[in-house]
């Protein structure tokens, strides 16, 4: 990214395929570099460790939508329990 601004980074599950040290490093990087970040990711833990707002879905249906702080495990066992 460089040098550049970026307003909004859409990415789909962007650090599935690196070892979780670089993935929070990634992450983190692209935090501070971009405004507006929008990012599909299956590991939760590092979601609520480096940002601010959780949105779950759910076949394709928003299940929350708000701050890390108020997602409990419950919420994420509902989530991720089979259709």
């Amino acid at each position: 990214m460089g040098s550049s601004n970026v307003d909004v980074l859409l990415g789909d599950e962007p650090v599935s395929s690196i070892d979780p040290h670089q993935a929070n490093t990634v992450l983190q990087l692209i935090r501070e570099r971009v405004s507006t970040v929008v990012l599909s990711l299956h590991d939760v833990g590092l979601a609520l460790e480096l940002f601010d707002r959780i949105i779950g879905l759910r076949a394709g249906r928003i299940e929350f939508d708000m701050t890390g702080d108020h997602v409990d495990r419950q919420m994420l066992a509902e989530l991720y329990r089979p259709c």
